[in-house]
C-alpha cells in the first residue's frame, strides 16, 4: 500500500489516499486500467499495485470495494448505537446523527458534502481528551464523533475515523461539526476549495478534560455536584495514568482543564506535576481555589503561563446565583492574578463571560472590570445547551431568537463602544449581530 498513489479524479483521489494513509502527491506516469486510473510512481510499482489487497486483478478498485475494505475495520465492533444496514445515499446519511454513523457513511459524507466558507484548523491543531478516554478534534459538543479511545488504541489520532474527521477540515465540509455551537455558524457553502494535506503530527494544544469533579455547580454546566463512585475514581485514575504514559504530553501545549476544576482534582494536579518538557502551561479555572499556594504549583516551573478564568458575572448576587461560588475569595484571587500579569509572571490573562439573560446587563461593567485587572482578553461567549435545564428555559436564557438573531436588549448592549476595543472578544456573536441588523434595521 505504501508504494501506490491513486484514484479517480485528482481531488477525490487525494482525499481517499489521505484517509487510507497512502502517498497522494502528483506522479510521473498514469496507467489506464479498464478506463480507470491507477496512479503510480514508475513501472516497477505496477506489480506491487496489482498485488495490493485494494486492487482486484487488473481492475481498478470500485467505490463499493473501497467501502467493503474499510468496513472490515469496524465490522466486528460496535459503532454508535445503530443496527440498521449501511446507507450509501448522502441525503439519508445527513439524517443520521454523526455519532451513529458507520465508517462507510462517514467517508461518503466527507467526500460529497459541500464545502463551507470557514477558515478553521482546530480539528487538527486542538485536541481534547475527555472523562471516557475519548480523544476528540476541537472539543466534545462541537465535534460529534471522537477519533478513538486512549484505552483501546495505540494510534488513537491516526486511524480511519480520525483521518476522515480531519479530512472534513481539509476539504472544508466540516460535516461532523455542530456548527450551531461554533463561532462560524451561518457561513455559506462554496463550490470548491484548495486542499492542504499537511496536517501536523501532533496538535498545537491538548485540552485535558478527564476529571469531572469541581468545587462549583454552575447552572449552565451541571445540576448538582458530581461525586464519583469508587469505580469512577479508579477509571479516571486509569485514564490519567495512560495519558501520562503516552507520548503526546511532551509534544503539545497542555490546557488544564476542559471539564471540572484544575485545583480541585488530584488527577489534574498529578498531570500538572508530571509535565517536564513543556515550557508553556495553560490553565482554565473558575478561580475560586487559585490562591498563592496553588500559584506556586505553576511558577517558576513553567516559563510561560496562560490563565483563563470563567466568571460570568460582575455583581456578587449574580455570581452566587449562576456559579454558587465564593465571590469574595474570587476577588482576592483575581487581584493577585492582576498583579502577577502586571509583573510579567503571567504571559496571558483572560476572563470569560457566558452571556445569558441573568447577566447580560452586567456585560459592560464586566468588560471595564476586566480592563482594570490587566487582562489581555475578555471573551464573551454564547450560552450553549448542555442539557442542564428544559429546552424552554434554555431558549429563554440563550438570547438567540430562532437560532438566527439576537434578543433586542442584547443587540443594543453590544453597540457600546467598549465591545469594539481590541481586548474584547465577541466573535461568537458576530454572525448573529449581522443578522440582527437585518431584523432590527
Amino acid at each position: 500500500m505504501n508504494d501506490i498513489i491513486f484514484y479517480l479524479d485528482s481531488i477525490i483521489g487525494k482525499e481517499i489516499a489521505f484517509v487510507l494513509g497512502i502517498p497522494y502527491d502528483y506522479v510521473n506516469e498514469i496507467k489506464n486500467i479498464n478506463n480507470k486510473c491507477l496512479f503510480i510512481q514508475n513501472d516497477n510499482d505496477i506489480e506491487n499495485a496489482l498485488n495490493n489487497d485494494l486492487v482486484r486483478g487488473e481492475d481498478f478498485i470500485s467505490f463499493d470495494e473501497l467501502y467493503e475494505y474499510m468496513d472490515i475495520f469496524v465490522r466486528d465492533s460496535e459503532t454508535g448505537n445503530r443496527r440498521e444496514p449501511y446507507t450509501r445515499d448522502l441525503e439519508e446519511i445527513n439524517k443520521i446523527e454523526n455519532y451513529n454513523l458507520y465508517l462507510t457513511e462517514m467517508l461518503i459524507k466527507v467526500l460529497f458534502s459541500k464545502p463551507k466558507d470557514i477558515n478553521c484548523h482546530e480539528l487538527t491543531t486542538k485536541y481534547n481528551i475527555d472523562s471516557n478516554g475519548d480523544l476528540w478534534g476541537c472539543c466534545p459538543g462541537w465535534i460529534q464523533k471522537p477519533f478513538g479511545n486512549i484505552l483501546e488504541e495505540t494510534s488513537v489520532d491516526d486511524n480511519y475515523f480520525a483521518r476522515i474527521i480531519k479530512l472534513s477540515q481539509i476539504n472544508k465540509t466540516f460535516c461532523f461539526c455542530n456548527l450551531n455551537r461554533c463561532r462560524y455558524y451561518g457561513k455559506p457553502e462554496i463550490e470548491y476549495t484548495d486542499l492542504d494535506f499537511n496536517v501536523p503530527k501532533y496538535p498545537e494544544q491538548l485540552t485535558v478534560s478527564v476529571d469531572r469533579v469541581c468545587n462549583l455547580r454552575c447552572n449552565s454546566c451541571r445540576r448538582s455536584f458530581f461525586v464519583p463512585t469508587k469505580a469512577q475514581k479508579q477509571f479516571t485514575e486509569l485514564i490519567t495514568d495512560k495519558l501520562i504514559e503516552s507520548d503526546i504530553l511532551n509534544h503539545t501545549d497542555v490546557l488544564l482543564a476542559g471539564h471540572g476544576e484544575v485545583f480541585y482534582s488530584d488527577n489534574y494536579i498529578k498531570i500538572l506535576n508530571s509535565l517536564k518538557k513543556t515550557d508553556r502551561i495553560k490553565i482554565l479555572s473558575n478561580g475560586n481555589l487559585l490562591n498563592e499556594e496553588k500559584w506556586n504549583l505553576l511558577y517558576p516551573k513553567f516559563k510561560e503561563i496562560h490563565i483563563s478564568i470563567s466568571i460570568d458575572a460582575y455583581n456578587k448576587d449574580t455570581y452566587i446565583k449562576l456559579r454558587h461560588g465564593d465571590y469574595d475569595q474570587l476577588m482576592k484571587n483575581l487581584d493577585m492574578l492582576s498583579k502577577l500579569r502586571k509583573e510579567g509572571k503571567i504571559e496571558q490573562l483572560w476572563f470569560n463571560f457566558v452571556v445569558q439573560r441573568d447577566n447580560m446587563y452586567e456585560m459592560i461593567d464586566f468588560a471595564k472590570f476586566a480592563k482594570e485587572h490587566n487582562v489581555d482578553r475578555v471573551q464573551f461567549t454564547k450560552f450553549n445547551d448542555w442539557r442542564t435545564m428544559s429546552r424552554e428555559e434554555y431558549l429563554d436564557k440563550c438570547l438567540i431568537i430562532d437560532n438566527y438573531y439576537l434578543d433586542y436588549d442584547l443587540y443594543k448592549i453590544l453597540q457600546d463602544s467598549i465591545f469594539k476595543e481590541d481586548f474584547v472578544d465577541i466573535e461568537f456573536f458576530n454572525v448573529y449581530m449581522d443578522n440582527s441588523k437585518k431584523v432590527y434595521g
